[in-house]
């Protein structure tokens, strides 16, 4: 079981201290600060940490990837962090790919990560259009982890073939040649 973090065991006033005075006016990319004081990022990455150190759920025990995954997201209930793709794979200690390979494979394993994922679009989705979270990160993460598309794939009618046979070099030439034995049409002005 995971448990939530509290503000208060994590200090880091020194590290923030030691940041600040190095940090410049212009320091691009990096010259929005997170909205994060440094007690939230320290409980955020305690959080993380905590699910780094448990063990690897396995493709054949649904029970425990769904027991995993109740655990995840009572965490991201209880502390306030935001469910994610990465932060799921990391708390049943697999990688995205394996995630996406289990999902593409089907089986149990596929539906819980099929879900959960969905449940993480979701909720995504809501605070992009709510306005709490940007929607250029909405739309990167949907690329990349549930499939989402801005290309139009343009794809020819099979019959396409037959309607429109194809010509060999050679008949090609040999029209050429047709084309070339006719008289030139006449200047009509």
């Amino acid at each position: 079981m995971i448990e939530a973090a509290s503000a208060s065991k994590v200090t880091f006033q020194k590290i923030s201290e030691r940041s600040e005075n190095m940090a410049r006016k212009c320091n691009f990319p990096t010259a929005h600060e997170p909205d994060l004081t440094p007690s939230e990022m320290g409980v955020a990455v305690g959080l993380f940490d905590q699910m780094r150190q448990l063990p690897p759920v396995r493709k054949a025990d649904p029970q425990g990837i769904q027991a995993r995954l109740d655990d995840f997201f009572r965490l991201c209930s209880e502390s306030g962090l935001k469910p994610t793709v990465e932060a799921m794979t990391l708390c049943l200690g697999i990688s995205r790919e394996s995630a996406w390979r289990w999902q593409q494979e089907g089986g149990e394993a596929g539906i819980l990560i099929d879900r959960a994922k969905s449940l993480i679009n979701a909720f995504l989705t809501d605070c992009a259009v709510s306005g709490k979270v940007n929607p250029v990160y909405i739309i990167w993460t949907q690329k990349n982890n549930f499939h989402y598309s801005d290309s139009i794939t343009i794809t020819p009618p099979q019959d396409n073939f037959q309607t429109h046979p194809q010509i060999s070099a050679e008949e090609v030439l040999r029209l050429r040649e047709e084309r070339r034995a006719l008289p030139e049409k006449p200047d009509l002005e």
